[in-house]
């Protein structure tokens, strides 16, 4: 809501219809960042670069688990959004470092920051 310009509203966030297809996505997204961390770190580095934004083109874009893993793809080699994607997401990430406590910063400021990148990825109206 933020990027579209308008006031975030906590009651419109959770009006999401597709809660079991969320949780089928969410867990091969994990899966297969999951995996790519058990190689050896670099291969989930990259799928979460590549992948990032896959979320967003789920629940956003109402895709399936498959498009959205595409769309996510395509995007980040065609508008060369995988290094910001994974900067994103490391913002989040530095949060649990800091004793957890920095979650609540860094996870908000990371979703915000992809979803820009995502309405960018999508030609979309950014909210300056």
């Amino acid at each position: 809501m933020i990027t579209a310009g308008e006031t975030p509203d906590i009651a419109r966030a959770y009006q999401f219809d597709r809660w079991g297809e969320w949780l089928a996505f969410s867990f091969v997204y994990g899966l297969i960042v999951g995996i790519g961390f058990l190689l050896c770190f670099i291969p989930g580095f990259i799928a979460m670069a590549v992948l990032g934004l896959a979320p967003l083109y789920f629940i956003d874009g109402r895709r399936s688990l498959g498009d959205a893993l595409s769309a996510s793809r395509q995007a980040a080699s065609t508008r060369n959004l995988a290094v910001p994607v994974f900067l994103a997401q490391i913002v989040g990430i530095l949060g649990v470092l800091l004793c957890g406590i920095g979650v609540l910063v860094t996870m908000p400021a990371a979703y915000v920051g992809l979803a820009y990148l995502y309405r960018n990825a999508t030609d979309q109206p950014v909210a300056p």
